[in-house]
């Protein structure tokens, strides 16, 4: 492992995060895991400390290789709860650190995939109000650039307020994983149009068959 650049102060962990994955500042803690947590960060690709308000500041900022990731991971899920941690994404802090440390991971999880796209990207089809028993209608299918967003498309798709690109992008920043370097708002877009699917369609049993699983 290459020796971490040094950093002496929050703000440049905070421009540090821009072209990287994630940083994270976190003050010195009482807690039982602050030396792990100190051992962890010291291994990141930026590291260095820093004094606020007279309280100590580890400051981190973690690539986006696999390692690297890995190390975000067990920091974020220990520290991200203790008074004064702050977290940056692409030169900027986050405000909330809502869905922060499953982006994290999900992102980890990625760097194990052969195909990241086939990882990352999953297929949303927007099932009509008036479908039935007898009758199942489909409005359409969009190609989703993050598996994050389940649950969040429908209202990107009924509800569009600008490009589709722009609201996908807008759905992310809600669900607080915008800033993963994998998320491609971009590949957001409709793939199949409307389709009606009635009983004795071999489609609409195989329609139904997958719901029952």
């Amino acid at each position: 492992m290459t020796t971490p650049i040094r950093i002496t102060s929050i703000e440049e962990s905070k421009a540090g995060s821009e072209g990287n994955l994630i940083a994270v500042a976190f003050p010195q803690s009482t807690s039982k895991n602050y030396r792990a947590m100190v051992e962890i960060a010291e291994k990141a690709k930026r590291y260095g400390e820093a004094t606020l308000g007279g309280r100590l500041f580890h400051c981190a900022v973690f690539g986006r290789e696999k390692e690297q990731a890995s190390a975000a991971v067990m920091v974020i899920e220990n520290v991200k709860d203790w008074k004064g941690t702050q977290i940056f994404v692409g030169g900027r802090p986050l405000d909330r650190f809502y869905n922060v440390e499953s982006t994290v991971k999900c992102y980890l999880n990625s760097t194990d995939a052969i195909d990241r796209n086939a990882y990352c990207n999953f297929i949303y089809t927007d099932v009509a109000d008036e479908s039935s028993l007898f009758e199942w209608v489909r409005n359409g299918k969009y190609l989703v650039p993050c598996r994050q967003l389940q649950g969040f498309v429908r209202e990107v798709v009924r509800h569009p307020i600008g490009t589709p690109e722009a609201d996908i992008q807008a759905a992310a920043i809600r669900r607080g994983c915008f800033w993963c370097p994998n998320f491609e708002a971009k590949t957001f877009r409709h793939i199949k149009g409307r389709e009606v699917l009635r009983l004795g369609n071999p489609a609409f049993f195989k329609l139904l068959l997958q719901r029952k699983k």
